[in-house]
């Protein structure tokens, strides 16, 4: 279960933004969301507004960068600091990843600078004696490596040589997948964490979820209770084929011929199949959420409702929909902000730091609020158009 992200010096980020999973004890309504687990309370759901530019993709992107060193699918390269800041280029890279197992709490950070790693750490806390422990710490090349994990003596040397460009914990999960605790740590990476944002990548979660029965037959019951008019679906190598029934006949026809909003609902359906199963934590950008406002309310609803996300869930998205942006809906800490400030820098914020009394009054909605400007992040329209020096100008050019 994903607890925490924060990032500093990345892309639109310059100054440290935090997205927080944790309930705000002060947010009473829709207690019915909560997750309660490890003595404490976490939202089945975050989603951030704000106009494009913002940075809202940073921040999913951001986390997959973590992720993606930690596995080795990507290099330290795609950790690219703050654009507009020429010292910026000179500072590392940070993220740090809070996360919790059925059995533990961890604390994982890592900095990267130049494409090269210059801090990891990784700390633990049971949830049998919650006493915080440091699994290991490197600087630079320099690892300290605690004897908890319990590796043999003569293999201290050689687990320590690490390269400058890998990071320490991907090399403990290579070396040591049994490892009670690395495997712990792996799990999360490897199956409770998972990212959604074009379709190129959608088609490849797509096919590895409906290779698993159960999520096969989950997403059958989806595609059903949404009435999209599909009957089947086939994946035959790269080849995605749905096939509709027109009165007693059966008609079969590629994935692409669909329209956009069934091609990324019919997407979307396993991975959240999946998650609701698995208890897995997804990001989802908004250019997968083509969707009608009603199948998006009732797919988020299935985080929402304890009845089927009983295995904790968690849905992390951006979003431009204002349906969803809504008091009867969802609560004041599940919903963010990404705004840019005049210098061009990433905040992010949650409606829960508001104290407005206004928001408590039933007629006023989050919706008209946000659009009003009330809670800032709203798009920035600055220099209106004079349209008749533009139809002057033409028709001058016309002369």
């Amino acid at each position: 279960m994903l607890i925490q992200f924060t990032v500093n010096n990345y892309k639109s980020i310059k100054d440290t933004v935090t997205l927080d999973l944790q309930a705000v004890s002060t947010v009473k309504e829709h207690s019915g969301h909560i997750i309660e687990a490890l003595d404490d309370e976490f939202l089945p759901i975050a989603i951030i507004y704000g106009p494009n530019g913002s940075g809202k993709s940073n921040l999913l992107k951001a986390m997959e960068i973590v992720k993606g060193m930690v596995l080795e699918q990507i290099g330290g390269g795609e950790a690219i600091p703050f654009y507009f800041s020429k010292e910026s280029r000179n500072d590392p890279t940070k993220f740090e990843i809070i996360f919790a197992s059925d059995n533990a709490e961890y604390r994982y950070r890592l900095h990267i600078k130049q494409a090269q790693i210059t801090y990891e750490c990784l700390d633990r806390i049971p949830t049998d004696n919650w006493r915080r422990t440091c699994i290991f710490e490197r600087k630079d090349e320099e690892v300290n490596l605690r004897k908890i994990l319990k590796i043999e003596d003569k293999k201290f040397a050689e687990v320590t040589k690490v390269r400058s460009s890998e990071t320490f914990l991907g090399r403990l999960i290579r070396l040591f997948p049994e490892n009670k605790i690395i495997s712990d740590v792996m799990n999360f990476f490897v199956s409770g964490l998972d990212f959604m944002q074009d379709e190129q990548n959608a088609e490849v979660l797509l096919t590895d979820a409906l290779s698993q029965e159960d999520v096969w037959d989950l997403f059958r019951n989806m595609v059903a209770e949404l009435d999209l008019d599909i009957v089947d679906l086939k994946v035959v190598g790269s080849k995605i084929s749905v096939t509709h029934r027109i009165g007693d006949d059966e008609y079969e026809i590629p994935l692409e011929a669909e329209s956009s909003g069934i091609r990324k609902t019919i997407y979307l359906l396993p991975v959240i199949a999946n998650s609701l199963l698995k208890g897995q934590a997804v990001m989802l950008d908004s250019g997968m959420l083509e969707l009608h406002p009603s199948i998006l309310k009732h797919i988020l609803g299935y985080y929402l409702d304890r009845n089927s996300n009983r295995r904790n869930a968690q849905l992390i998205l951006t979003s431009y929909d204002m349906i969803t942006l809504d008091k009867d809906f969802l609560r004041r800490d599940e919903i963010w902000f990404a705004a840019r400030s005049e210098h061009q820098r990433t905040v992010l914020y949650s409606l829960a730091d508001f104290v407005v009394e206004e928001d408590r009054i039933n007629d006023k909605k989050y919706a008209k609020r946000y659009l009003e400007g009330v809670y800032g992040a709203d798009p920035y329209i600055r220099h209106i158009i004079n349209w008749n020096e533009v139809f002057l100008k033409l028709e001058k050019d016309d002369d």
